[in-house]
């Protein structure tokens, strides 16, 4: 009997470590321990705590091993089973999405096609109509434009004739301006010549000649007066005769003031010239 208690406690000792072991197992396999806590180093100290002497680990029963490691097999089939149906429902997924939108995408090609060819239609009906229009309008405008023409030539010939009428008036105007204007001048130099006679037929009568025995000639004199005929200065401008002669013509010319007046107010002059000649 002093022999089999120990051998019943070192039975009983084992079979604890060994359930403990496969406790450590499960958990180690289903939960989210970190590695490091599990790891053969910390089990081989637990072990060491509650048994008084090291244990093998290669006494734990391997049909227990195996089984959990199908088990586990088993479960990553599963976990591959459910990954590859998820990957493939996923993909289908993708495809129904990608032919859905492909469909749409043909769809909208077909909507943006059937729009392209209304706006196309529409916009060649829209430009007939312009087209159509711009001719009418290149027309009225070429009609337009002809009358306008046609108003401008007439205006232009009117015109024309006009100047032309007016062009005639003008130069018989002028020329009657002109022979009005060479009768007047005519007139006018006939009027200045009798004025220019009559001072100098008045200034001569005043004029006593000098003996012949006094040298002389023709002498030239010019008269300052006012509008009224007073002489206001002499002057000989040239004379060829002597002082005594010289004398006499200056004489007569102050002896005759007031000279005559002009027969018209344009014609007066305040400056004269007379000549004196010996023999006339």
């Amino acid at each position: 009997m002093a022999l089999k208690r120990p051998h019943k406690k070192r039975m009983v000792v084992v079979t604890l470590a060994s359930v403990a072991m496969h406790v450590l197992i499960v958990v180690f396999l289903f939960s989210d321990f970190a590695p490091s806590a599990c790891s053969p180093q910390a089990f081989h100290v637990v072990v060491e705590e509650n048994q008084p002497r090291i244990i093998n680990a290669k006494a734990i029963d391997s049909s227990f091993l195996k089984d959990i490691e199908q088990r586990k097999f088993r479960e990553e089939q599963q976990r591959a089973e459910r990954a590859r149906r998820v990957h493939k429902e996923k993909r289908e997924r993708e495809e129904r999405k990608r032919a859905q939108e492909q469909a749409e995408i043909e769809q909208r090609k077909r909507e943006k096609a059937e729009q392209e060819r209304a706006r196309l239609e529409a916009e060649q009906e829209r430009k007939r109509t312009r087209e159509e229009s711009a001719r009418r309008n290149e027309e009225v405008k070429r009609l337009e434009i002809e009358q306008r023409k046609l108003e401008r030539e007439e205006e232009q010939r009117r015109l024309l004739e006009e100047r032309k009428r007016a062009e005639e008036a003008r130069q018989k105007e002028m020329r009657e301006q002109q022979a009005k204007f060479e009768r007047m001048k005519r007139l006018r130099l006939t009027q200045k010549k009798r004025y220019a006679l009559s001072l100098q037929k008045h200034i001569e009568q005043q004029w006593t000649r000098p003996p012949k025995s006094v040298e002389g000639g023709d002498c030239k004199v010019k008269v300052w007066q006012d509008k009224a005929g007073k002489v206001l200065k002499v002057q000989v401008l040239e004379c060829s005769g002597d002082k005594l002669y010289i004398q006499s013509v200056e004489s007569a010319v102050w002896k005759a003031s007031p000279l005559p007046k002009s027969p018209a107010e344009d014609l007066f002059e305040p400056q004269v010239v007379i000549t004196f000649r010996r023999g006339s």
